[in-house]
């Protein structure tokens, strides 16, 4: 049966979620023929263009921010995200020179102003939560910063007192100890050695994809058999903390061969990236809630209250997609693995040095909760509280908390806290992510909003890293028609660089994304192609998503969603979502005839994954 695209209910509902904007962040379920007309010809301020405005280096001043913001008016732009940043390549791009050093009373002065003056004009505001993204910067110590698990080993022959010093695991900034174990010597009994099959991304020591590209089914791939052979028993694992003191190990070791294992945990070096001069530093600890807590004092706390106290443009506060790799540690890990599973994490330890405990099967369902427990960490101990702060400050946020590169995430949970989700496209081109699921994370996003209640579908784009200044209206229309048709429906334009007049024409450009200012060549033109988008954005952001298929995507982690394509099993005019399993255990429920969510969404089929 072929459907319509969406479909117009009997109910509006004009509820605010959270934040100060004067519009319903929620699903709407009804509105009037004539004020859909009225809405078309004349987008309201939440359905029109909204651009990364970015402050390059910092470099910004009083009357750049004033004639951007007039201009952004001038042209149909609703919003702007204020993003202070560097330049990522310097290679291709020459530095810009520096403004006021972000944070600073100079830079919060320049702030003020852009707060005042989007109040003024009618521009509605996001802040970017630090320069660049990665959060993070120079008040993060190395004790509040990413951490991965590291190890070192030794063998001893037993049946006598072991008097030695253990080799020092990898260090970076920092190192602790967690705890020391004993295991049988038996050769071959590393995974590498045919154990578990794609061990090092199942243990974090190896990142799942990236570019959008994440081959999760090795996720689920093992070589055939129990592995019995090259298993210990957690009855043969001696816990040694206890005889380890001062960097020495005093242990009388029963006889037999013996395998000493040192685990402790270190920085992972991630650090801010595309940050102006002034704000380098580690990134923040992202599973621990006190590394929370300074980056909220240092950095979100002051932004929220200085752009208060000027004004009331700021609705939305904002990270930046996930550029950190991996991270397996964190300073309570182990009790945090207790409270989220509800067993003990130290008889598997030997897991993640690469041995199966007990056999194959087991030993894989505890790197699947020792992935889990790293996401919930993460949704728990940074986005969660990121939300919660935001919301008490009468502020929304719109995270880019689902990838496209290879977060630790359960990403439509972690995703469904956002009050708009958002993901990222970029441009067609023949020299970057050229390929389909490269270039278009947006449906994630999508199935994120439908399964949660959210109105809106944000995406950044089209972003671009190559040829400059390249792409007309004509070359970007039919890529974004193809994000609208996978479920966006508002635009976050990638990027309006500001630009003082001083430097001249084409003046200070970040060296990626499709540029949008006014010193474009076709900017004066580009009324009726933001009234197009604007337009679109309008109709698409009435009513409710049609599907009929709602597909819940497993309970691992990482776990993504890809192109609108990848159903491909289903005919041609039916359509779907995917949801986590908050959704199935929280949201969903069946009325009779229909699978339904309580704002209104509704399926025909309930698919589970393999």
């Amino acid at each position: 049966m072929i459907k319509p695209t969406f479909l117009i209910l009997s109910l509006f509902c004009s509820v605010m979620a959270h934040s100060q904007a004067n519009y319903s962040l929620l699903t709407s379920t009804d509105i009037e023929f004539s004020q859909l007309k009225n809405g078309f010809l004349s987008p309201p301020g939440e359905s029109k263009l909204r651009c990364y405005w970015w402050w390059l280096n910092s470099m910004a001043t009083k009357e750049s921010i004033t004639r951007d913001l007039e201009e952004m008016k001038a042209k149909g732009y609703g919003g702007a995200s204020l993003v202070d940043a560097g330049s990522s390549s310097y290679n291709v791009a020459a530095k810009t020179a520096a403004g006021p050093v972000y944070m600073s009373e100079q830079w919060m002065e320049l702030y003020r102003h852009a707060v005042r003056e989007a109040d003024r004009v009618g521009i509605e505001l996001s802040v970017n939560l630090g320069s660049g993204w990665n959060p993070g910067g120079p008040s993060i110590t190395p004790e509040m910063a990413m951490k991965k698990l590291v190890w070192s080993e030794v063998s001893v022959a037993g049946g006598q007192l072991i008097s030695m010093e253990l080799p020092q695991p990898e260090m970076k900034f920092i190192y602790h100890d967690i705890l020391v174990q004993a295991i049988p010597y038996k050769p071959g009994a590393l995974v590498q050695n045919e154990g578990i099959q794609n061990w090092k991304k199942k243990s974090f020591n190896e990142k799942i994809g990236w570019k959008g590209i994440y081959p999760l089914h090795e996720l689920r791939q093992d070589f055939q058999g129990s592995g019995d052979e090259l298993a210990i028993s957690r009855d043969e694992i001696i816990d040694l903390t206890g005889h380890y003191q001062n960097g020495k190990l005093e242990w009388k070791a029963p006889a037999g061969q013996w395998t000493i294992i040192r685990y402790g945990y270190t920085c992972t070096g991630a650090r801010t990236s595309t940050n102006s001069d002034g704000w380098e530093g580690l990134s923040v600890d992202h599973l621990n809630p006190e590394a929370f807590e300074l980056f909220s004092n240092k950095v979100i706390l002051p932004l929220i209250s200085e752009a208060q106290k000027a004004g009331n443009s700021v609705k939305f506060l904002q990270t930046d997609s996930w550029e950190m790799d991996n991270v397996s540690w964190t300073d309570r890990f182990q009790q945090e693995f207790k409270n989220f599973r509800n067993y003990e994490l130290a008889p598997f330890m030997p897991v993640l040095a690469g041995r199966i405990v007990e056999n194959r099967d087991l030993t894989n369902r505890f790197l699947h909760d020792f992935r889990k427990t790293i996401g919930d960490c993460v949704m728990e101990y940074h986005y969660k509280l990121f939300a919660t702060l935001a919301h008490q400050h009468a502020l929304g946020i719109h995270p880019e908390s689902g990838g496209p590169h290879s977060a630790p995430v359960d990403a439509l949970q972690v995703m469904g806290l956002g009050d708009f989700p958002q993901g990222e496209f970029w441009a067609m081109a023949n020299t970057h992510r050229i390929k389909d699921d490269e270039r278009l994370s947006v449906r994630q996003s999508a199935c994120a909003a439908h399964t949660n209640g959210k109105r809106f579908v944000a995406a950044e784009g089209p972003t671009s890293i190559g040829p400059q200044w390249e792409r007309s209206p004509k070359d970007l229309k039919g890529n974004i028609d193809r994000v609208f048709c996978s479920g966006v429906n508002r635009i976050v334009w990638h990027t309006f660089t500001s630009s003082p007049k001083e430097f001249g024409l084409p003046g200070n450009e970040y060296f990626a994304g499709t540029h949008l200012n006014p010193n474009v060549t076709w900017w004066k033109q580009s009324v009726d192609f933001i009234s197009y988008l604007n337009r679109s954005s309008y109709l698409l952001q009435q009513g409710l998503f049609v599907a009929d298929v709602l597909y819940y995507y497993g309970d691992d982690v990482p776990n993504f969603v890809f192109l609108k394509e990848d159903l491909a099993e289903l005919n041609i005019g039916h359509d779907w979502d995917k949801c986590s399993k908050d959704v199935i255990l929280n949201r969903l429920s069946f009325d009779g005839e229909k699978i339904v969510l309580p704002d209104g969404m509704n399926y025909r089929v309930l698919m589970l994954a393999p």
